[in-house]
């Protein structure tokens, strides 16, 4: 059985100005009566119930990858909404997740203070990767592959083979908690998210050599 199903959403209510939430957005369409929508307008229900911490398409568009609130992840299909797989082994609040570029793994990160390596195919945990000492916040693959790149409350950035789940380098700089890292397309530099206050924050960019140390 599916773990998961998609629905309709109704359209709003001619001459309403309530501005639709989150919460309104899993019942009615966001779009106005009067304007055709631009994309397919349904609700997954799958995901429904729980914190939502991000969402991401693989690389070919068929399949959607997000965290579910029983420390889970769920392969949906993109098409129907239909919970194809769940990964499971995190034991805490799963914060990110994101296919590889050929889409064939997919890397989580987790409250757990752990990132996991999995199989896109199969949902099995093919390595964890430790060494954060807090809840870690995000993570994604380099543009190759081959690289990890992890950000965490420990206020540090970790990088990570891919075929080893080594860490290289660890980056202690920041002094603040990091919300979110990316690789730039080329490889090159990685942007992190620093936590400066509770309601701001700021992006820094990061230059990475190929001999993946950290130009300051």
């Amino acid at each position: 059985p599916s773990c998961g199903t998609a629905v309709n959403s109704k359209s709003k209510k001619p001459g309403s100005k309530r501005l639709p939430t989150l919460t309104h957005l899993c019942k009615e369409s966001p779009w106005p009566t009067n304007t055709p929508p631009k994309y397919p307008s349904a609700t997954f229900t799958s995901l429904i119930g729980g914190n939502i911490g991000s969402a991401e398409f693989s690389p070919n568009g068929n399949y959607i990858l997000s965290p579910a609130r029983d420390n889970s992840i769920r392969l949906l299909d993109s098409s129907s909404g239909i919970c194809l797989r769940s990964f499971n082994g995190h034991t805490n609040t799963v914060s990110s997740a994101s296919f590889s570029p050929n889409g064939e793994l997919v890397v989580s990160s987790s409250y757990d203070r752990t990132v996991r390596i999995w199989d896109a195919t199969s949902g099995i945990c093919i390595r964890v990767l430790k060494g954060h000492k807090s809840s870690v916040a995000s993570s994604s693959f380099s543009p190759d592959g081959k690289l990890i790149v992890s950000s965490s409350h420990d206020d540090s950035l970790r990088i990570w083979e891919t075929a080893t789940g080594h860490c290289l380098h660890t980056i202690n700089k920041f002094h603040h908690s990091i919300a979110a890292v990316n690789f730039s397309p080329d490889g090159h530099k990685f942007a992190p998210l620093v936590f400066l206050a509770e309601n701001f924050g700021a992006i820094t960019s990061e230059l990475l050599l190929p001999n993946r140390n950290v130009l300051k």
